[in-house]
C-alpha cells in the first residue's frame, strides 16, 4: 500500500486566492446592496 505525497499549495497562494475571493464577496454584497436600496428609493417613489 502506497502512501501519495500529498503536495499542499504554497501558503503565499493560499492567502492570495482567499484575499480574491473576500474581495468578490465584498463587491457583490455591496453592489446588491445598492440595488436593492435603488429598487427601495424607486418602490417608495412610484408607489
Amino acid at each position: 500500500m502506497e502512501l501519495k505525497k500529498v503536495t499542499w499549495p504554497k501558503y503565499n497562494e493560499v492567502v492570495g486566492n482567499g484575499k480574491q475571493v473576500f474581495w468578490l464577496v465584498l463587491f457583490v454584497s455591496i453592489f446588491l446592496g445598492i440595488v436593492d436600496y435603488l429598487m427601495f428609493l424607486v418602490v417608495t417613489y412610484v408607489f
